[in-house]
C-alpha cells in the first residue's frame, strides 16, 4: 500500500529536525549491513528499510522556510512570497489549492527563456508538475515541441512522467500547427515521504516526428539545460486527506517493484544534496582536464553513492519463488541477444544468481547456463545467421533476450528503419524458432548518459539521447504486442539511474545486477509449477 501523501514547494532550507531508520542495507559490494531503530520502520520493501519521518507537522510549516538574503531578521514576512517561493494566499490553501510557483533556472538557454512559469498542484489525487510556455506570440517560439527529463531525489529516486498538451497556431496561410503550451508531469511511484529536491533539464528543443531522419537534431547544451533552480525542492508528507494520496492507478506493475532509496550509513552529509543530471563537457577525457572543477563536478560519479537498489517484500518474494522453486531443468541456456550492452548482462545475470543463493544461503537446483549471441544491429539476424549457428553448434540457447539498439542509436538509425529492422528481425527469429525450439523475449534498451559525443551540437558521432532510446523501446513494446512475446522492461531499474555509467555507455554492476534479478525472474517463472 503507498503511503497517502500531501505536498508543498520549497526552493530553500527547512527548519525541522527528521527521525531516519535504516533496517537491512544492501552497500555498494552487495553485502548486508544490519542496523535497527525502534521508531520510524517503513513497511513494504524488503531489505532495505529508509524513511524519514517529521516529528512534528508543524516541521514542514511553510512559515517555516526563511531566505536571509531577501528578508532581514526584523523585517516581517510576506504572506504570499517567501523567500525565494511563491505560496498561495490563505483563502487559497483553506480551498486545499495547493497552487506554487517553482523558481526556475538563470541559465540562459533558449528554451527557458520561452517558460513563463514551473508550477506545483497538490489539489489533484496526484501532484502535478505543470510548464507553461510563453502563448503570447507562439507563432515566434523557437521550441514549439520541447522534450525534458525531470527527477526527484531524497529518500529515493523517482522520474517524473510528462504529457504534452497542445495549442494550434496558424502554420501559414493555408494550415495550422500544434505547439506545445504545457508540459504536464506527474508525480508517482515515490515510495516514501520526505524532502526531494526536484531537478529539471531541457533534452531537446523541438521533438522529431517518428518519420524524420534525426540525424541533424542536437540536444540542449548540458551546460545551461536546467530549467529549475539549483536549490528547488519538494516536501512529500504523510496526510489523511483522501484528495492528496498518490495512487498507483497510472504507475505500471513494473513501476512498483521497487525503487533507488537513500542509503543514511555511506555519507550523511550528503544525505540532502541534489542530484543533479551528470554529463560530459567537451575536453574532459585526459587525465589532467578531469581533474579540473569544470569537468569533475559535471563527471563524477560519487553523486550516486547514496543510494541502493531495494525490491518490495512482494517483488523479492516473487524473484526468489521463481529461482528457488523452479523444476530441476536439464540444457537450459538464457542467451542475451545484443552486442556489449548483452555481453555484460551476461556477466550480471550469473553475478545475480550468485547473489540471489548468497542472500538465501541456498543452492538454486535448476540448471542453467549463461552465453551471449553477438549482435550489433538486427538487420544481422537473417535466416542464414541462425541456420549458421546451428550447423556450428555453437547455438545452445533455450531462452533468447533480445536488446538490439545501442549500435542503431550510435548510427542514428531511424524509428521507420529501426521499426522494419527488428520486425524483420523477429520474423527471422520466429521462423528459426520452428526448428530450434527457443523462447524470445524483447528487453528495454538502456538509456546512455550525455557524454562529449550525444551532447554537443551538431552531433557527429553518437545519437542516444534519452528520446531517442525512448522512441525504439516504444518500437519493441508495439512489436511485442503485435507478436506475442514478453517485454521485459527494466526501465524502472535503469530510468532513475540514466545517466550513471561510469564509461558513458554501459551500465556498472550498481544498476546491472538488479535488473538482471528482474529478468531472471521474468525468464524463470516458467518453470515454477502451477
Amino acid at each position: 500500500m503507498m503511503p497517502k501523501l500531501h505536498c508543498y514547494v520549497a526552493t530553500l532550507f527547512i527548519i525541522s529536525s527528521l527521525s531516519c531508520v535504516y533496517v537491512f542495507v544492501v552497500n555498494r559490494n552487495l553485502k548486508y549491513i544490519k542496523k535497527r531503530s525502534s521508531v520510524g520502520v517503513s513497511k513494504g520493501h524488503s531489505d532495505v528499510i529508509i524513511t524519514h519521518m517529521a516529528d512534528t507537522e508543524a516541521d514542514y510549516n511553510f512559515n517555516a522556510i526563511i531566505d536571509k538574503t531577501k528578508v532581514g531578521e526584523d523585517e516581517e514576512l510576506d504572506d504570499v512570497n517567501v523567500g525565494k517561493i511563491k505560496v498561495d494566499t490563505e483563502e487559497e490553501k483553506s480551498n486545499n489549492n495547493f497552487i506554487t510557483t517553482i523558481q526556475a533556472s538563470n541559465s540562459n538557454s533558449t528554451l527557458l527563456s520561452e517558460i513563463v512559469s514551473i508550477t506545483y498542484d497538490t489539489s489533484k489525487s496526484q501532484p502535478i508538475i505543470t510548464i507553461n510556455f510563453d502563448t503570447s506570440s507562439p507563432e515566434y517560439r523557437k521550441c514549439r515541441r520541447p522534450i525534458v527529463r525531470g527527477r526527484l531525489s531524497g529518500p529515493a529516486l523517482t522520474m517524473i512522467d510528462w504529457e504534452d498538451h497542445y495549442m494550434s497556431v496558424p502554420n501559414n496561410n493555408t494550415s495550422t500547427a500544434n505547439i506545445t503550451d504545457k508540459l504536464i508531469g506527474r508525480v508517482v511511484n515515490v515510495p516514501f515521504p520526505g524532502k526531494y529536491f526536484i531537478e529539471i533539464v531541457g533534452i531537446l528543443c523541438n521533438k522529431f516526428d517518428f518519420n524524420n531522419d534525426f540525424k541533424e537534431t542536437c540536444v540542449e547544451n548540458p551546460i545551461s539545460h536546467r530549467l529549475t533552480a539549483n536549490d528547488a525542492f519538494i516536501n512529500i508528507i504523510d496526510s489523511n486527506e483522501e484528495s492528496t494520496n498518490v495512487s498507483n492507478e497510472n504507475v505500471t506493475s513494473d513501476e512498483s517493484i521497487g525503487h533507488w532509496i537513500l542509503n543514511q550509513q555511506n555519507n550523511a552529509s550528503k544525505l540532502h544534496a541534489p542530484l543533479y543530471t551528470r554529463f560530459q563537457p567537451l575536453s574532459c577525457r585526459k587525465p589532467d582536464e578531469i581533474k579540473t572543477s569544470r569537468c569533475d563536478d559535471a563527471i563524477n560519479t560519487a553523486r550516486y553513492d547514496n543510494y541502493q537498489f531495494q525490491f518490495t517484500d512482494e517483488a523479492m518474494k516473487s524473484i526468489e519463488n521463481s529461482l528457488f522453486n523452479a523444476s530441476v531443468i536439464d540444457h537450459t541456456a538464457i542467451c542475451s541477444v545484443g552486442f556489449s550492452h548483452s555481453r555484460l548482462q551476461d556477466g550480471y545475470l550469473q553475478m545475480a544468481w550468485r547473489y540471489i543463493e548468497e542472500i538465501k544461503q541456498e543452492k538454486i537446483q535448476a540448471l542453467v547456463r549463461f552465453r551471449q549471441v553477438a549482435v550489433r544491429f538486427p538487420s544481422e539476424i537473417t535466416p542464414d545467421f541462425m541456420l549458421d549457428l546451428a550447423i556450428k553448434g555453437t547455438f545452445q540457447c533455450t531462452d533468447l533476450v533480445v536488446a538490439i539498439g545501442q549500435w542503431p542509436g550510435y548510427r542514428h538509425v531511424s524509428f521507420p528503419a529501426y521499426q522494419k529492422e527488428m520486425e524483420e528481425a523477429i520474423l527471422n527469429l520466429l521462423d528459426a524458432r520452428k526448428k530450434m525450439n527457443y523462447r524470445i523475449y524483447l528487453r528495454s534498451i538502456h538509456y546512455t548518459p550525455l557524454g562529449d559525443w550525444s551532447g554537443t551540437c551538431p552531433l557527429h558521432y553518437d545519437w542516444r539521447h534519452p528520446f531517442v532510446i525512448d522512441g525504439y523501446n516504444d518500437i519493441l513494446r508495439g512489436l511485442s504486442m503485435k507478436y506475442d512475446l514478453p517485454f521485459i522492461d527494466t526501465n524502472f531499474v535503469v530510468s532513475p539511474m540514466w545517466d550513471h555509467s561510469s564509461d558513458w555507455c554501459h551500465l556498472d554492476k550498481t544498476v546491472g545486477i538488479p535488473e538482471c534479478l528482474y529478468i531472471l525472474s521474468k525468464v524463470m517463472e516458467q518453470f515454477v509449477p502451477k
